[in-house]
């Protein structure tokens, strides 16, 4: 997995994540398991021990709680 992150002039950041075909496959399974309430989140998170110019330490994946407002889309 690559992920770049890029900060605009507006203050706004873009995140790109470059995914391996077999993480695309576990990242599926993943997101099956938090569907069904088999796990509560998971994680993807740096290398640590490699030099990594994102900035990005970790991203939790999780189901958003019902009252909670939608402020990003998919697309």
């Amino acid at each position: 997995m690559n992920v770049n992150l890029e900060s605009l002039d507006t203050g706004w950041s873009l995140v790109g994540v470059g995914l391996r075909t077999s993480e695309i496959n576990e990242i599926i399974k993943l997101l099956e398991l938090v569907r069904d309430g088999s796990i509560d989140h998971f994680h993807l998170h740096a290398d640590f021990e490699h030099t990594s110019p994102s900035g990005i330490a970790d991203v939790e994946i999780s189901l958003a709680v019902d009252d909670q407002p939608d402020n990003m889309g998919i697309g």
